[in-house]
């Protein structure tokens, strides 16, 4: 069996970060993209799954070809 990944979210932690903390932001997306750290992007990203909110991971997007 071969397995390929063919397409995939670019940056898909700071995406789902992103995603989420525009709800309550006052920032547009791209200054949210813009500011998020990578120590503030993995913070954010414990605090979901802490609070079982899963539903922003589905912003991101991984393709596979998957032959044989």
């Amino acid at each position: 069996m071969k397995v390929e990944m063919i397409a995939h979210t670019p940056e898909p932690e700071k995406l789902v970060a992103a995603a989420a903390k525009l709800c309550y932001s006052k920032t547009g997306v791209s200054g949210l993209m813009e500011r998020l750290t990578d120590d503030q992007t993995e913070s954010f990203l414990n605090k979901l799954v802490e609070l079982g909110h899963d539903s922003p991971l589905e912003h991101m997007s991984f393709t596979f070809a998957i032959e044989g």
